[in-house]
């Protein structure tokens, strides 16, 4: 899924990936994988990760992500989902994952946003 998700958001986000260049992908794949693997486990959780996913959101500012490219990550996650699901992808799921993936990034978001503008 995770292969999946990378070729949609890279074939309709060009630009998205140019800033993975430099980037080991298996390396990176992994770290994705892990990441939804942990949030999926603390669903019922959410403070358990919380700090990580602040972290996550001040460190992709060093990235050049920007706000209004979540939701393309979004909608690459979704069809990646969605295309490995077959008959079981259903409106409901999406919608549930949607909501989800919005909360993480709304955290994410105040993450990138606490960081310190640098002094040059």
């Amino acid at each position: 899924m995770v292969d999946k998700f990378y070729s949609i958001l890279f074939s309709r986000h060009p630009d998205i990936q140019k800033k993975f260049a430099r980037t080991d992908m298996t390396a990176q794949r992994k770290k994705f994988f892990y990441t939804l693997d942990e949030l999926i486990k603390h669903l019922e959780e959410p403070d358990k990760t919380l700090s990580d996913l602040l972290v996550l959101g001040n460190s992709h500012v060093d990235y050049g992500v920007k706000a209004d490219q979540y939701p393309l990550v979004c909608d690459a996650l979704v069809e990646a989902m969605k295309s490995v699901s077959g008959k079981a992808w259903t409106p409901t799921l999406d919608a549930a994952w949607r909501e989800a993936y919005a909360k993480v990034a709304d955290i994410m978001k105040k993450g990138a946003a606490l960081r310190r503008p640098s002094k040059s």
